[in-house]
């Protein structure tokens, strides 16, 4: 009896043959691929390109910030810390007030009393107080004078403030210092900070105009967005703390921006005025309470040097807007860019290499001049009367290096 042929693939021979990994082991691998490519592509965009929405924070100056029902913010009182950065390492001392001097009481003491209000060119970033423009100020003055006159020269500059907080604070300090000299001394790069104050956001300085576009991540950072409150800030925010290339992905989809879009400065000289208006106004308030208490007004320009060691062309043509306001006032003005530009000749030593605020030597010019002008413009309307220690609450007879 024959056997019939066993067909081709039946039976035991297709246990025998080879079988590929199934649809879900592929879908597996695939999915742990496009992960570990994702992985890597997230790794090498934060290593690789800029996380221009995190605003880094200034951990020399933020441990100095108090909130101010009036100013905003002032700096701790009775403080002392570290101001450090590449260029430089200096203890500040902050008096009971939070400024950069010794005891009000000491300063009222003296029989001539100045009064040096500013931001942080004031206050002396960078330097010793005894090198800032006030401290050789009052040296200065100290061996010009007779002994008996005592000068003393309060500092009362704050960081990054404006015209306005400095003519607030000047308003608070008139009754409490009582001086015969106002010095009122302004960055020339500020005069937007009038209408656009810094202010504390997460214990760090922003522009008023860019509080409503932060947030704090999750580590404690400061982020930015250029979105308006919805969904899609809120992605925004939660890319930028979690997936850099997607944050970047989006940013690019929203024309490349991060940051609110600010105006254009308008450079021309009706533009320029305008931009100034508000300043010379506070100077015009502060000048009118000044007099009320019976003292004169000087206002001083600070002009900051470029890396290369030049001062922009706009320095000038802005210390002449200044000028011309002052002087149809009747309000002294006192401009050191000649002299710094003079002593410089094109070499960088009135700032430091990573930091634009004044070195010792264009403090010490500043200092210069304003002696000068106080010797030739101030002392001769001044007699022995207006030359009275204030001796109430404050100590009669301070000790010779209490500045």
């Amino acid at each position: 009896m024959s056997v019939p042929p066993r067909a081709e693939g039946a039976g035991g021979g297709s246990r025998n043959r080879s079988r590929g990994p199934s649809r879900g082991r592929l879908l597996a691998f695939a999915c742990v691929t496009l992960a570990l490519s994702l992985g890597a592509i997230e790794a090498a965009t934060r290593l690789i390109l800029p996380t221009p929405w995190i605003v880094p924070r200034r951990p020399a100056e933020d441990p100095f910030l108090v909130p101010h029902p009036e100013r905003g913010y002032a700096f701790r009182r009775s403080f002392t810390n570290e101001w450090r950065s590449p260029d430089y390492a200096v203890e500040v001392r902050l008096n009971e007030l939070g400024l950069r001097d010794g005891p009000l009481a000491e300063a009222r003491a003296g029989g001539l009393r100045v009064l040096a209000l500013g931001d942080s060119y004031t206050f002396g970033i960078g330097v010793e107080s005894e090198a800032s423009w006030p401290g050789v100020l009052e040296r200065r003055l100290q061996a010009d004078l007779p002994a008996a006159s005592r000068p003393t020269v309060f500092d009362a500059g704050i960081p990054a403030y404006s015209a306005r907080q400095i003519r607030q604070l000047g308003e608070e300090l008139l009754p409490q210092l009582e001086p015969q000299i106002v010095i009122f001394a302004m960055y020339m790069n500020s005069a937007w900070r009038v209408e656009n104050p810094y202010v504390i956001f997460g214990q760090t300085l922003i522009t008023t105009d860019r509080v409503d576009a932060m947030a704090v991540g999750r580590s404690n950072e400061l982020l930015i967005t250029a979105f308006p409150p919805g969904p899609l800030r809120s992605l925004d925010l939660w890319l930028k703390q979690h997936l850099y290339v997607a944050a970047h992905l989006l940013a690019l989809v929203h024309e490349g921006r991060h940051w609110p879009e600010r105006p254009t400065p308008d450079e021309s000289p009706e533009g320029v005025t305008r931009a100034f208006s508000p300043v010379l106004a506070e100077i015009d308030r502060l000048d009118a309470r000044v007099r009320e208490a019976g003292a004169r007004l000087i206002v001083l320009p600070v002009n900051a040097q470029e890396v290369d060691g030049s001062f922009s062309d706009h320095q000038a043509r802005d210390n002449a807007i200044l000028r011309d306001h002052c002087l149809a006032r009747s309000v002294l003005f006192v401009d050191p860019l000649p002299d710094l530009i003079e002593q410089a000749q094109g070499r960088p030593i009135h700032r430091f290499p990573n930091d634009g605020h004044w070195t010792a030597i264009a403090h010490a010019i500043a200092a210069e001049r304003l002696e000068q002008t106080i010797r030739d413009e101030v002392l001769p309307d001044l007699d022995e009367a207006d030359f009275v220690q204030i001796r109430g609450g404050s100590d009669p007879d301070p000790p010779a290096d209490a500045k």
